[in-house]
C-alpha cells in the first residue's frame, strides 16, 4: 500500500507526461530520419533499437508503422528495423551460450537466443547482454549489416503486429503474393545472425577470457 501511494502519484504527474513527451521526440526523430536517408536510416536504427526497447519507447514509434500501412499498404520503418534488430540479439546470446563452459547456464542462455529469433528479446538482453556491455558491440554490427542489405533494397512490411522474428516472417509477404520481399527479410535475418554471432564470438573471446 505505501508502495502503491509513492509509485501511482509520481508516475501519473511526473514520469508518465515525460514518458509521452520523449515518445513524440524520438518517433518525430525517425520519421525525419528515415525521409532524409533511408537507405542509412535501417541500419543505424536497427543497432539501436534493443535500447529503445529497454526504455520502453519502441511502443512510442508504432503509430509510425500503423501510418504506414493504412496510408501506402506497408511500413518501411518500425518492423523492418525490429525484425533485424530482434535477430541480432538472437544471434548475440547464441555466442554467449557458445562461450560458456557452465552446461546449465549454456542451455539457458541458447533458449534466450532462440526465443530472441522468435522475436522477443527481453529474457535475452536482460539475462545474457546487458552484463556484457562490450558484447552489444557486437549486436550493433549484426543488426548494421542486415539493416544495411534491409534499407538497399527496401524491406517492407505489410502487416500491423509485434515481436518480430523468424516466426513472423509471412508480416513481410505483399498481397499479392509474390516472394521477393520475403527473399530480401530471409537474406538480411541471417545475415544479421551470422554477423552478430560471428563478431560476438571474437569480442568473447578477447574481451573474456574467463567463462562468462
Amino acid at each position: 500500500m505505501l508502495t502503491m501511494l509513492i509509485v501511482v502519484p509520481i508516475t501519473l504527474i511526473v514520469l508518465g507526461p515525460i514518458g509521452t513527451e520523449l515518445s513524440g521526440v524520438v518517433g518525430n526523430a525517425l520519421q525525419a530520419f528515415f525521409s532524409a536517408a533511408s537507405i542509412i536510416a535501417t541500419p543505424v536504427c536497427s543497432a539501436i533499437y534493443p535500447y529503445l526497447v529497454m526504455l520502453g519507447l519502441d511502443k512510442a514509434i508504432t503509430p509510425i508503422m500503423v501510418e504506414g500501412i493504412s496510408s501506402i499498404g506497408y511500413d518501411l520503418v518500425v518492423m523492418p528495423m525490429g525484425f533485424i534488430s530482434n535477430l541480432a540479439v538472437g544471434g548475440s546470446a547464441l555466442a554467449v551460450a557458445m562461450h560458456l563452459k557452465d552446461k546449465g547456464r549454456k542451455g539457458m542462455i541458447a533458449s534466450f537466443g532462440v526465443t530472441a529469433l522468435c522475436g522477443v528479446t527481453e529474457p535475452a538482453f536482460y539475462g545474457s547482454l546487458i552484463m556484457r556491455p562490450r558484447v552489444l558491440v557486437g549486436t550493433a554490427i549484426g543488426a548494421a549489416a542486415g539493416g544495411l542489405i534491409a534499407g538497399i533494397f527496401q524491406l517492407k512490411n505489410y502487416v500491423v503486429g509485434g515481436c518480430p522474428g523468424f516466426l513472423s516472417l509471412l508480416f513481410f509477404l505483399p498481397p499479392d503474393g509474390s516472394m521477393g520481399n520475403m527473399i530480401v527479410a530471409l537474406a538480411s535475418g541471417i545475415v544479421t545472425v551470422v554477423v552478430a554471432f560471428i563478431a560476438c564470438t571474437v569480442i568473447l573471446k578477447k574481451a573474456y577470457r574467463e567463462d562468462v
